[in-house]
């Protein structure tokens, strides 16, 4: 049979569990329900279909193709295995960390994260750097695999080097400024950490707790003179100086979150904290109808709160907001719309006054239900991991600088 069942999230392909009526994405890690013929299910339920691959159709596609030059790029899309319009697209992986470092030598930090691209009807793991400026790719890895046998993969940037593991044990290293192989050494078990400790040598820290010193220039290793833990192990998940979250966590609670004295009227719902004695709480109007807003306080003391949007809060999901942070004085929120169809918006507010400085819509999100996974920011720019995508904004005014990554041709 050539139907595949596939996650609503990322269209990765699932191992059916069996009888069991869920399962979960080795890749994304999303939990759906396994589509059930005759079974009727309440809206907004994540559902894992059985579908064919996108090559499959050329199968069917051919005999009704008319036109010569169609006819032609199908033949080649069966023999060589390619899915359709999926050809040389390199996809961004939105639920990994990413990091930002200068390599083109022009001050601006680049990009590099995970991505996937396609060999034959499979989706592979590769790494790839793009530029800052404009996001122009600088270079990708080769392939490093499937990607559902490769899901436990990570990376990290030391030193001059990117640092790759993957599910057999194996570490590759790759030369930060072109991207080029450097070495390949096996470590018969597989990373949990990469530490980047100094600009030539990483500790890199197996699932059984073995620490090795690692040398970024052969990739030689040996054992670490101690089992304490280096600083730098933990990958960060947002650059220096921001404040806030990504989605599915509780934001880390102030020690001043329960004396805080909440407006009437609100409901709070989670607390981070900011910069110079600043606290965020994102909570929803209490009692009404329960539309997202935001309240900041300094100190203990209440500075400033508002409804999201600003303009029309009944245009809003109903629901605390769950993505914001802080950056040069500048509050971010991500909220959704009542309307799902009209995708998801970006407020920036400055957040000494709370004054609207912009509300943008973030660019493709009308095209796919899922939710950004998070958000952050450096000193000029907000960086938005978003199904296929990296949407890239101006920090200062919302205006969309460019995407990376493609979901099809």
């Amino acid at each position: 049979m050539l139907k595949r069942l596939t996650c609503p999230s990322c269209s990765a392909h699932l191992v059916p569990p069996g009888s069991a009526a869920q399962v979960t994405c080795s890749y994304c890690g999303t939990t759906s329900t396994i589509e059930r013929a005759g079974t009727k299910l309440p809206p907004g339920v994540q559902v894992a279909q059985y579908k064919m691959p996108r090559w499959a159709y050329l199968i069917y596609a051919v005999p009704f193709l008319g036109v010569a030059v169609s006819l032609g790029g199908a033949v080649f899309g069966i023999l060589s295995g390619q899915p359709v319009g999926l050809a040389g697209i390199v996809q961004w992986d939105p639920q990994t960390h990413f990091e930002l470092r200068e390599i083109t030598g022009d001050t601006t930090p680049d990009i590099i994260g995970r991505v996937r691209t396609f060999e034959g009807s499979e989706s592979v793991l590769n790494y790839a750097a793009f530029d800052g400026q404009g996001g122009r790719q600088l270079w990708i890895t080769p392939s490093l695999g499937d990607l559902a046998s490769e899901s436990t993969s990570i990376a990290r940037v030391a030193g001059e080097t990117l640092v790759v593991s993957n599910s057999r044990g194996q570490l590759h290293g790759f030369t930060l400024a072109d991207g080029s192989p450097r070495w390949t050494v096996s470590l018969g078990e597989r990373v949990k950490y990469i530490c980047a400790s100094t600009a030539k040598e990483a500790t890199v820290v197996t699932v059984d707790e073995v620490s090795r010193i690692l040398n970024l220039t052969d990739g030689t290793f040996r054992p670490s003179p101690t089992d304490e833990m280096p600083e730098g192990c933990e990958m960060p998940q947002k650059t220096d100086k921001i404040y806030g979250s990504e989605s599915g966590t509780r934001w880390p609670s102030t020690d001043a979150e329960d004396g805080l004295k909440t407006p009437p009227g609100t409901k709070l719902a989670s607390v981070f904290s900011g910069p110079d004695g600043y606290q965020v709480a994102l909570g929803v109007k209490s009692p009404g109808s329960a539309v997202p807003l935001v309240v900041v306080f300094q100190g203990g003391t209440l500075r400033w709160s508002g409804v999201i949007p600003e303009g029309n809060p009944l245009a809003a999901a109903t629901g605390p907001a769950e993505l914001a942070l802080i950056q040069d004085g500048i509050l971010v929120v991500s909220y959704e719309l009542l309307n799902s169809d009209s995708g998801r918006r970006l407020s920036g507010r400055d957040l000494e006054s709370g004054k609207l400085l912009w509300d943008v819509q973030i660019p493709h999100s009308t095209e796919v239900s899922a939710d950004p996974s998070r958000l952050t920011a450096d000193d000029t720019k907000i960086y938005i991991p978003h199904w296929t995508w990296l949407e890239v904004m101006d920090l200062h005014s919302g205006e969309h600088l460019y995407t990376i990554g493609r979901w099809r041709a």
